[in-house]
């Protein structure tokens, strides 16, 4: 590998991680993720599994907890869209039929199209928009044209609308409720079903997203978690780190050669 940068790419619909990181690091992941060795196998563990398992590839479902120790290795994580349109795309590609305690699977059948693409990603230090649209043309290549369409049901399409328009408010449930004209509890279990993980999360989620885009445009962690609507930069802090694997801090430290992309603009410290 000709880079030794980390690059972190955020978009609205899939995020990507492409680096080596330290150290073993736990994961809480509030979309479905595709973890790819652009190198030797990581190591793969649940939190309800005993020991770790090599991988070269690993399909996570959403909201599940899990550990990589990538030994070294450049990895590229992607979270996957929340509504689950990608999950449902790629699961019958992971042809491993071991699966982990947390129903992630293993060895997509598409592993070496994936580790390409990622791999010109990084070696080129690749910018946000041709970025995207590799990984696109990425997850895509090998899907059956006969695959049946992913149903996302519209009254959680609008719930999802109004958490991102109104991201600086904590509307409580029976607010959100309301707008999908649904019974609370109902509200809760489709959200449920359609995402894979709660209403909280994903607006933990998308609040992460944002504040790490303000984050990238300011360099003020406080300023971006505040105006995100997180309560604290203590509160963004672990989210974010439960989610990257890494501290926002480290963006913003000029010595850690991370590299946050974001819409029209990127944060690239200085080594």
């Amino acid at each position: 590998m000709s880079s030794s940068d980390t690059y972190i790419y955020l978009w609205e619909r899939r995020t990507l991680f492409i680096g080596v990181l330290s150290e073993p690091v736990k994961m809480c992941q509030a979309a479905a993720t595709l973890t790819v060795s652009l190198g030797k196998p990581f190591r793969y563990r649940s939190h309800e599994d005993e020991s770790f398992r090599p991988a070269c590839s690993a399909l996570t479902p959403a909201g599940s907890n899990y550990e990589v120790d990538t030994c070294g290795e450049v990895v590229a994580s992607c979270m996957l869209d929340p509504f689950g349109e990608d999950y449902a795309m790629l699961i019958d590609q992971m042809c491993a039929a071991e699966t982990a305690a947390n129903g992630a699977r293993f060895d997509s059948r598409q592993e070496a199209h994936y580790r390409a693409a990622f791999r010109d990603m990084y070696q080129q230090g690749m910018d946000y928009a041709p970025a995207y649209a590799l990984l696109d043309q990425a997850l895509k290549e090998g899907v059956p044209d006969d695959l049946p369409e992913h149903h996302v049901d519209p009254r959680i399409v609008a719930v999802v609308d109004e958490l991102k328009r109104s991201v600086h408010e904590n509307q409580s449930i029976d607010d959100l409720a309301h707008v999908a004209n649904l019974s609370v509890s109902r509200l809760v279990q489709l959200f449920k079903q359609q995402t894979g993980i709660p209403i909280r999360r994903y607006r933990c989620w998308h609040r992460l997203f944002v504040a790490s885009v303000l984050m990238a445009k300011t360099g003020s962690l406080t300023e971006a978690s505040v105006m995100a609507g997180f309560n604290d930069a203590s509160h963004f802090t672990k989210t974010f780190h439960s989610m990257v694997g890494m501290s926002p801090s480290k963006l913003l430290n000029r010595s850690g050669r991370v590299r946050l992309m974001v819409p029209t603009t990127s944060c690239e410290p200085e080594g």
